[in-house]
């Protein structure tokens, strides 16, 4: 989390309303009759951020108070925004705490989908590595094969080896192709880690 951004920054997990001092009041969702109980926070749906309401201790004129914040289901914990209290507006808090989750949940989404790129791009600079190795290997054993039928008069017996080395070394060459294209296309989606890999010594094989 941006330390910088105030928005953000001001949010706090805890285990429980109890932990915060506060009192669940009611999911944001039942009180707004919204068509869901939460928002995905990651790409295989296993986990979501429901929207939450939380009471606070009555004000000195004696209104209802409230906030609003969000249930994490894997963790059963809360997520409390503190930056703004909604005093006598119940149904104001629920929406805000409907929109919270459903922000939270979208950079939960971004942040694990740049997460996947990063480790998807480390791979990719190991699988290089390794292609360039056997296709290096393998213009050596062609190579050598080569002058072997040139020494050897039975040319015939030596033309299905050249063959299948050939045949080898084109699929070396698509699959180091495809592993570039995919290189690229996570580099142009995220300029950062593409920095980042160039950085490391990765972006290039």
């Amino acid at each position: 989390m941006d330390a910088n951004d105030r928005a953000r920054a001001a949010r706090r997990f805890f285990g429980s309303a109890t932990d915060a001092g506060l009192r669940f009041e009611a999911w944001a969702d039942d009180v707004l009759r919204l068509r869901h109980t939460g928002w995905y926070a990651d790409e295989f749906q296993d986990e979501t951020f429901r929207g939450a309401v939380f009471r606070l201790p009555a004000g000195r004129k004696g209104y209802d108070r409230f906030v609003a914040g969000y249930g994490e289901s894997l963790s059963e914990g809360f997520v409390i925004d503190l930056t703004e209290v909604w005093e006598g507006d119940f149904i104001g808090a629920a929406r805000e705490a409907d929109r919270l989750a459903e922000r939270s949940a979208e950079d939960a989404r971004e942040w694990q989908a740049r997460e996947s790129a990063r480790l998807r791009l480390e791979d990719i600079a190991g699988e290089l590595t390794t292609v360039r190795k056997d296709i290096l290997d393998l213009c050596r054993s062609i190579r050598e094969a080569s002058e072997a039928c040139e020494a050897c008069p039975a040319l015939a017996e030596h033309k299905p080896i050249r063959e299948a080395l050939r045949g080898a070394l084109q699929n070396h060459l698509r699959h180091r192709l495809g592993l570039r294209e995919e290189r690229d296309r996570l580099q142009a989606e995220y300029p950062d880690l593409g920095e980042e890999t160039a950085r490391a010594g990765l972006g290039s094989a």
